[in-house]
């Protein structure tokens, strides 16, 4: 047999438990998302500028065309780097997000771990009380039962000595 009070108690903890995760979830997706469109914004921003470089290096380009090499090797290095920081810009604002949700994880874990122990020792303070209560009972009843035999005996042995008296008489 279950015991209803822990059954409840441990279905709430879990809904508790849920909904504590589906938080930490939506906070995770924020972050993931805010992650995201920063790294959009740069991409576009950085697009841009190179667009405005190459606009820049073609007017140059017009002008000294023996310097073609250098422009087009500048502009591939600025363009690697520039890509090179926002990937590493984003790694960290993931990787950020993820230890705030592993975080929120082993807290929500932690909480389930400390909760299901309380809600166990409460169980079985209830079971030892009710076995308690249990054996008290009984014992009450033994004892009622032998209080009951004593007088029952005791009566027998009245009615015999009355019987006795009133035949002797």
């Amino acid at each position: 047999a279950t015991d209803t009070i822990f059954d409840h108690a441990a279905s709430a903890l879990d809904e508790t438990c849920r909904e504590r995760l589906r938080r930490s979830k939506v906070t995770y997706d924020a972050a993931i998302q805010k992650a995201t469109a920063a790294k959009d914004q740069q991409q576009q921003q950085l697009t841009n500028r190179l667009k405005k470089d190459r606009a820049r290096y073609h007017k140059q380009l017009a002008t000294r065309p023996s310097d073609l090499a250098t422009m087009m090797s500048l502009v591939n290095s600025e363009e690697t780097n520039a890509l090179s920081r926002m990937k590493t810009s984003f790694g960290r604002s993931r990787n950020a997000a993820l230890v705030i949700r592993r975080q929120e994880t082993e807290a929500v874990n932690a909480f389930r771990i400390r909760r299901l122990a309380d809600l166990r020792g409460a169980l079985e303070t209830r079971l030892v009380r009710a076995a308690v209560a249990a054996r008290l009972q009984e014992s009450l009843h033994a004892k009622k039962a032998q209080h009951e035999a004593l007088r029952k005996a005791k009566q027998q042995q009245e009615r015999k000595a009355l019987k006795d008296q009133f035949h002797e008489i």
